[in-house]
């Protein structure tokens, strides 16, 4: 039996171990651990229990190169085991929390580039918004100042046309005097006159 306290057997419960932290939970490395311990503890007891009178020696050598038990080197295998089992529950512990921690930065960092970007596109529609803004003004002004000059011309027109009026009336008995060519070739000039003066005023 106690052939069973050698090398490949602790090798073998810290697998048993080190299986249990592939899971990447500090509770079931933990458990494994203590698991592990007791079970040695249970292994030594057994060997101690079955082995002859004189088994347990108290020689290093004797216990190397023999079957036989050394206690002290069989406590300092379970210390091992509990130590690996705390040494991988904290590296396990950091691990999580490191990722953790990633993770939310990595969110943070992608909520703060979708905001900048929503910032971006914002900003563009402004910048939109205030040229649309600017050339709806500039167009205003422009339809105004063109509006202005269109406006006299055509009060004018409206004007000249009123004063051509007066001015055949007053002139109605000059233009009698005249023989009928010429007084048809002055009619005939104020009605263009007052046909092109209506059309500029439409």
């Amino acid at each position: 039996a106690s052939f069973s306290l050698k090398a490949p057997t602790l090798f073998s419960v810290f697998i048993f171990i080190v299986l249990r932290a592939l899971r990447l939970d500090v509770g079931y490395v933990l458990l494994a651990g203590s698991v592990a311990a007791v079970g040695w503890m249970a292994l030594v007891a057994a060997a101690i229990a079955e082995s002859p009178p004189g088994a347990i020696t108290h020689d290093f050598v004797t216990y190397i190169t023999s079957d036989r038990i050394l206690v002290g080197a069989e406590i300092e295998k379970i210390i091992a085991i509990l130590t690996v089992t705390v040494i991988l529950a904290v590296a396990i512990a950091r691990a999580r929390r490191l990722l953790i921690r990633s993770v939310e930065d990595r969110s943070a960092r992608d909520t703060a580039e979708a905001a900048l970007r929503e910032l971006a596109a914002a900003q563009a529609a402004l910048i939109q918004a205030e040229k649309m803004a600017s050339l709806g003004q500039l167009t205003a002004g422009i339809a105004h100042e063109i509006k202005n000059p269109l406006n006299f011309v055509n009060n004018f027109a409206g004007l000249s046309v009123e004063l051509l009026d007066e001015l055949k009336a007053a002139a109605a008995p000059a233009l009698d005097a005249l023989d009928d060519d010429t007084r048809a070739e002055v009619d005939e000039t104020v009605e263009m006159l007052t046909s092109n003066l209506e059309k500029i005023a439409e």
